[in-house]
């Protein structure tokens, strides 16, 4: 391979992913960044994508929703970055994914990271913390300011707040993200096994999600009328509508993390199922009339103007400079070539063999 392309995996049809080679690009706007890559993290998205071809408008589309790696070079645009920077950026835009030596971006996705802070554990944190602090903070409509974490309570700080998939990577930065916003009355729904990490990343309280007491045990975990006012569904299946349809008041909010996996019994890959953006009638005739449902795109964050230029760059640059939140635990791909790494990460998250961690893959040899 020469000097001027980089080795890369994507998908070429679905069902198929390969190894391929393009050459390295260049930032063409003020405000873009070339990363050269050291690691990508993958999630379901991204089996969906390989398997199913779910949204995928042209081929071949690389992988990868975080990349972890050094900054190669700037446009004009960008002052506060320098080559040879450690850095982590949320690779969510089509032709620029994680899943590549070199990727470009907009300053805007990019977080600045400690200098010690292993490159591997902060790949776990643009997607999730996004995805947590945008269904917070901008869909389920919490308060927030670009001095985030505040240094006072906010008003009704006891509100029960309920992180269904609490163990789930992105539940736990929920928590965590909800602890750090001074919110007393935080309840995580997951595996009995999650419960003591929950606990320390801010959880007032966790309940099993197969407790044949469940709703009790959610009542009494809140308080008071013993429903949650907010509600986050990390998991958004047809089950999981169905225990939240108990324990959410009337009025309350359902946020869920995109896609449903409707009829996919338990099946993350929703191969047996429908991957939807909007819920059907038998899931929310479960519901009283007056529960608000808010379908969670990330992908879409940046069209909250308060969030754009600021999240990535700012807050949770700030988030993990002070050591504030907590990356993720990984599994980590590092043996074999990219290709075979890139294989064992999707039959990982095909097989629902991930719980509580984050699938990391080296991406230089």
């Amino acid at each position: 391979m020469s000097t001027t392309t980089y080795n890369f995996v994507a998908t070429t049809a679905p069902g198929r992913v390969e190894a391929l080679q393009a050459p390295i690009p260049q930032p063409k706007e003020a405000d873009q960044v070339l990363i050269k890559a050291e690691y990508t993290s993958l999630t379901p998205f991204d089996v969906y994508q390989a398997d199913l071809g779910w949204h995928v408008n042209n081929y071949p589309l690389s992988l990868g929703t975080n990349v972890g790696g050094k900054v190669a070079k700037v446009g004009s645009g960008v002052t506060d970055l320098s080559e040879g920077d450690r850095v982590v950026a949320f690779a969510y835009v089509p032709g620029n994914k994680g899943l590549q030596e070199y990727s470009i971006h907009p300053r805007s996705v990019i977080t600045k990271i400690p200098d010690d802070l292993p490159l591997e554990k902060a790949t776990t944190v643009p997607d999730n913390v996004i995805t947590g602090f945008y269904t917070l903070f901008s869909q389920l409509g919490l308060p927030f300011s670009e001095e985030f974490p505040p240094t006072e309570a906010p008003q009704n700080a006891d509100r029960p707040i309920l992180i269904y998939g609490g163990g789930a990577t992105s539940g736990q930065y929920m928590v965590e993200l909800l602890k750090l916003a001074k919110y007393t009355n935080v309840v995580a729904v997951a595996s009995p096994k999650h419960t003591d990490y929950l606990r320390g990343l801010g959880a007032k309280a966790v309940v099993d999600y197969r407790s044949p007491s469940f709703v009790d045990d959610v009542a009494t975990a809140f308080g008071g009328d013993g429903k949650a006012e907010l509600v986050a569904d990390c998991i958004s299946l047809d089950s999981t509508f169905g225990a939240i349809a108990k324990v959410i008041r009337p009025g309350g909010s359902l946020a869920f993390l995109a896609p449903l996996k409707h009829k996919g019994v338990g099946n993350l890959t929703g191969e047996e199922g429908e991957l939807l953006f909007e819920v059907p009638e038998e899931l929310t005739k479960l519901f009283h009339n007056d529960v608000k449902f808010i379908c969670v795109r990330t992908f879409l964050y940046q069209q909250d103007k308060r969030l754009t230029n600021t999240l990535a760059p700012v807050i949770i640059a700030r988030l993990l400079r002070d050591k504030l939140i907590t990356p993720n635990r990984i599994i980590l791909l590092d043996k074999g070539h990219l290709l075979e790494r890139t294989n064992d990460a999707l039959e990982l998250l095909r097989e629902n063999k991930v719980s509580g961690e984050k699938v990391v893959i080296k991406i230089t040899p």
